[in-house]
């Protein structure tokens, strides 16, 4: 094997490293991205949540039950699961 070739050879494995170590990178910014992307979703649906429980509280104290009934609704749909909805609710 020539010199020529060796340095050729040696080239592209160092190119081909490169690479790997490029997308290697790529690949751990796009799924850091993506975990904080569902991570900053989640907080917002939580803030939009206790924000409709909180003006629906205020709306049953008032005695408008069915606007209040349609904060508790669309925060539900959110969030099927939160037991502040479905106690809230069951205060409806």
């Amino acid at each position: 094997m020539g010199r020529a070739t060796r340095r050729a050879l040696v080239g592209l494995g160092m190119a081909f490293v490169s690479l790997l170590i490029i997308g290697a990178m790529g690949l751990a910014g796009w799924e850091a991205g993506r975990r904080e992307g569902a991570a900053e979703r989640e907080r917002r649906i939580q803030a939009t949540v206790a924000g409709a429980v909180a003006q629906a509280m205020r709306l049953l104290e008032e005695g408008r039950e069915e606007q209040a009934l349609a904060f508790l609704e669309g925060a539900r749909r959110l969030r099927p699961a939160d037991p502040t909805v479905a106690a809230a609710l069951d205060a409806a």
